[in-house]
């Protein structure tokens, strides 16, 4: 019996040391270079009532970012071209409140019918994915992140 206990938990470790804890929830890739970045939120439950904040790396180097306003439609969101140190600025946020933290956060509160939810996806140029979501249930830190983004968006439009 305690060779068998010494085996699964040699094999427990392993898993964990190989894996890099990457592919369990609470934990993810570090946040290097961003090759594509989404955020929403919801604000109401009417007709365009989220809000979108979205930066997408093109062929060129170059960064296209999106913010959809509460009450506007996906497409009049505002666009603007930006360039690595604002993607760098960016991630560096992200890895100070920890967001590759959230990997694999997906919880609701079913007992609500008309709440507010929450989506983040963010891909590396390494092709490594964070992505959580939530319905009426949020991650630890969401609010300084979500008021961070918004920061960092809001100086696009100056």
């Amino acid at each position: 019996m305690r060779k068998k206990t010494l085996c699964l938990l040699t094999g427990a470790v392993l898993t964990l040391a190989l894996s890099g804890c990457a592919g369990f929830p609470g934990f993810g890739p570090q946040i290097t270079d961003i090759k594509s970045f989404r955020f929403s939120y919801q604000v109401g439950n009417y007709m365009n009532g989220s809000v979108a904040y979205e930066l997408k790396l093109e062929e060129d180097g170059s960064y296209t970012a999106r913010i959809k306003p509460n009450q506007v439609a996906e497409e009049d969101a505002e666009q603007y071209t930006a360039g690595k140190d604002f993607a760098d600025e960016l991630a560096a946020f992200l890895r100070e409140k920890k967001v590759n933290r959230w990997n694999g956060f997906q919880k609701s509160d079913k007992r609500v019918l008309d709440g507010n939810g929450f989506s983040f996806s963010l891909w590396t140029t390494e092709d490594k994915n964070i992505s959580a979501s939530g319905y009426m249930r949020w991650p630890r830190g969401y609010d300084e992140v979500k008021a961070g983004i918004e920061a960092i968006f809001a100086e696009l439009g100056k």
